[in-house]
């Protein structure tokens, strides 16, 4: 029987020692310093669940209300199956988003011990598996050694992927497999930390199959969001809008200004045969080698715009002048 293998990155932080951490995603996605949020995506051979994070941790002033984030909501997984044990929800928010419509946490004692169990996922119209494809699991666990339980549900059974009941390690690496024609609907971790009544944190999952298109559907939530760093794509960006914020005094109405130094068409003219490119504008060399910065670009070329409106300006004045001495 064909194996499927999928990757889930599970890590697990204590609230004491919680940093911010970079992150790349298999040479696609490079976020730094925060985290982002995904989005179930799919083509035609798979169904990828991108980057869930699961925060239920409320204390002090680095408290996180709980929440399961990765436009689940927005996907339509309404509906399904959402169930949690062992928080505390007196100040937390509602899974997935601020819609009534979403399974609220209820009332209830923090405990070293939760479970987070998301099911029915196919009901719902998402599959998160895709027979044959490959991948791994691992786990990041850097505090004192607890019981960590992974799970995957197969046509509506549970499956042990991992389990350990006193776990040393940093990294853990299993599989969670699934059988030829059989998609893992649900995905469950169980951990217990004997010593400490909340310090566990589930700050990430990732899954994703390696034959499918990892990040052609990656999104910013729908209900907005903001992503911290770089984001590098090697591929085309489509969008219905681009918003380039601008930096107070960069945008070239000073070129309208009574002070400003409008170069003479003869010093243009003269700058263009020595350098081939016009006055505060990169040369193709330039941008062929170090890219462009699109918003600092249409600032430059706007810029020009404006100047040539001064040039025909002059221009006209010069044309109305010789006609007035015919």
């Amino acid at each position: 029987m064909q194996k499927q293998l999928f990757m889930v990155i599970l890590c697990a932080l204590c609230i004491s020692t919680l940093k911010a951490q970079d992150q790349t995603v298999n040479g696609n996605l490079t976020v730094n310093g925060r985290s982002i949020n995904g989005q179930a995506n799919h083509d035609a051979n798979a169904t990828i669940l991108k980057n869930v994070i699961m925060n239920p941790n409320p204390e002090s002033a680095m408290a996180v209300n709980p929440y399961l984030v990765n436009d689940l909501a927005h996907a339509r997984l309404r509906g399904a199956t959402v169930s949690a044990s062992g928080l505390n929800a007196s100040t937390q928010d509602r899974l997935f988003d601020q819609t009534a419509n979403f399974v609220h946490f209820t009332a209830a004692t923090i405990d070293a011990s939760y479970t987070i169990e998301v099911t029915d996922l196919t009901g719902a119209g998402i599959t998160l598996s895709y027979a044959g494809k490959y991948g791994v699991a691992f786990g990041h666990v850097t505090w004192r050694p607890k019981y960590l339980k992974l799970e995957s549900q197969k046509e509506g059974v549970w499956q042990t992927d991992l389990e350990l009941a006193n776990n040393l390690d940093d990294i853990v690496l299993t599989n969670i497999t699934g059988a030829n024609g059989t998609p893992i609907t649900g995905i469950r971790i169980t951990m217990d930390d004997p010593n400490s009544a909340s310090g566990v944190r589930i700050n990430s999952i990732f899954a994703f199959d390696y034959n499918s298109n990892m990040a052609a559907g990656y999104y910013v939530s729908a209900a907005g969001g903001r992503l911290y760093g770089n984001l590098d794509v090697d591929g085309d960006i489509e969008s219905k809008k681009v918003k380039v914020t601008a930096s107070p005094g960069s945008v070239p109405d000073y070129v309208f200004s009574a002070n400003y130094e409008l170069k003479t068409l003869k010093e243009v003219e003269d700058f263009i045969r020595a350098k081939s490119h016009l006055p505060n504008i990169p040369s193709a060399k330039e941008i062929e080698t170090n890219g462009q910065d699109v918003g600092e670009l249409q600032l430059k070329l706007l810029e020009k715009i404006e100047e040539l409106t001064l040039y025909v300006i002059e221009l006209r004045k010069e044309i109305d002048h010789l006609k007035k001495g015919k």
